[in-house]
């Protein structure tokens, strides 16, 4: 083949590329903002606002409304901890064991798959902050491989955590070299 007709496929390629991906990332944002929902349902509602302004306990409808809200998200969102200003745990829902990696504690059922990370400053009505959650969602609830439109055989998708860079693995997930736009793989050419 020419040089313009191998040029003219690779761009042909690409611009299928970048149509795949913004099918996927826009079905990604739309489960983003669902899962997000989930999250500030847990950390922030009249209950957990109220048990991080008022030193006294809580009482158990309190209790018993936070276990019903954790029920209905704990599918997508393993784990979630919340803490007022002075760091007092008041709220902690889902497994927790210790992470092999810094120590950070981490649910159990997600040794095998990948979490992303969700920290939340809490604030009262004028804006100060009064607490602060943290928690973890599965990636497989923004990320279902099984949902995803295939628009081109053979493509492989590559995720990576924005705020730290770090590729992560997911069953079906391909891999690429950070910052490369073409790159080898099996004796074969790929591009990004």
């Amino acid at each position: 083949l020419s040089r313009s007709a191998v040029r003219s496929a690779e761009s042909n390629l690409q611009l299928q590329l970048d149509s795949s991906l913004a099918a996927i990332a826009s079905r990604i944002d739309a489960r983003w903002s669902y899962r997000r929902g989930e999250f500030l349902m847990m950390a922030d509602n009249a209950v957990t606002m109220r048990s991080l302004t008022n030193a006294a306990s809580v009482s158990s409808v309190d209790s018993t409304f936070m276990r019903d809200a954790f029920a209905i998200i704990g599918r997508g969102i393993p784990w979630i901890r919340v803490h007022d200003a002075t760091g007092r745990l008041r709220w902690s829902f889902g497994e927790q064991t210790e992470s092999t990696t810094g120590g950070r504690p981490f649910p159990a059922n997600l040794r095998d798959e990948e979490r992303l990370p969700v920290t939340l400053t809490l604030r009262d009505a004028n804006g100060r902050p009064i607490g602060s959650a943290e928690g973890a969602v599965r990636l497989s609830a923004v990320l279902p491989l099984d949902s995803m439109p295939v628009l081109i055989s053979n493509a492989l998708l590559s995720v990576a955590e924005a705020n730290a860079g770090r590729a992560l693995s997911y069953p079906g997930l391909g891999s690429v070299p950070p910052g490369a736009v073409r790159f080898e793989r099996d004796g074969d050419t790929w591009l990004t």
